[in-house]
């Protein structure tokens, strides 16, 4: 598969696997004191099913797991401000939830999701990223489980992708537009 022009490698897989470890350890332990019957991880699709399953199998909790449908993108590499959930989450009755997405960016995609969970009578959500351009979001939402921040550079890779290619990858690239 040919990369696209000006693309680099930035975290490589081992790196990504060994800061998965990190991140699931964390969470393990903060819903230590937690009935878990009670925990939903709810991780956006597609671009954060790599990173959810490799978390949901190294935190070993026994807790329900789900994927919903957002978007904000398109084809685009910029989001339009538009957010669309295309999948009901009105059916979530979990007092907690563990929202796992790709990347923070603008933030929008993350404040709707965790709008609309709440107005459903969710009691609380923790947010957990692999990566987030704090620079380009400027603190609006802080994740409560992160794995890398990055610089303003479209990422690809590990599950994210561009225009529906390079999802496959093992490692997470970058490359100026």
């Amino acid at each position: 598969m040919k990369l696209p022009p000006n693309s680099s490698v930035l975290f490589d897989s081992q790196t990504i696997r060994s800061r998965i470890l990190e991140i699931a350890e964390k969470v393990r332990q903060y819903y230590a004191s937690c009935d878990l019957g009670e925990i939903e991880m709810v991780w956006i699709a597609e671009g954060a099913r790599h990173f959810a399953d490799a978390l949901f199998n190294a935190m070993n909790l026994s807790i329900k797991m789900r994927s919903i449908k957002v978007s904000s993108y398109g084809k685009s590499f910029e989001s339009s401000g538009d957010v669309k959930i295309y999948d009901s989450i009105n059916d979530i009755k979990a007092r907690r939830v563990l929202l796992v997405d790709d990347i923070l960016d603008t933030g929008l995609t993350a404040k709707t999701v965790i709008a609309k969970l709440k107005s459903n009578g969710v009691e609380e959500v923790k947010t957990c990223f692999l990566l987030n351009k704090a620079e380009k979001n400027k603190g609006c939402l802080k994740p409560d489980f992160e794995g890398f921040e990055i610089p303003d550079k479209y990422v690809f890779g590990f599950g994210l992708d561009i225009a529906g290619e390079y999802r496959d990858l093992p490692d997470i690239m970058a490359f100026d537009y």
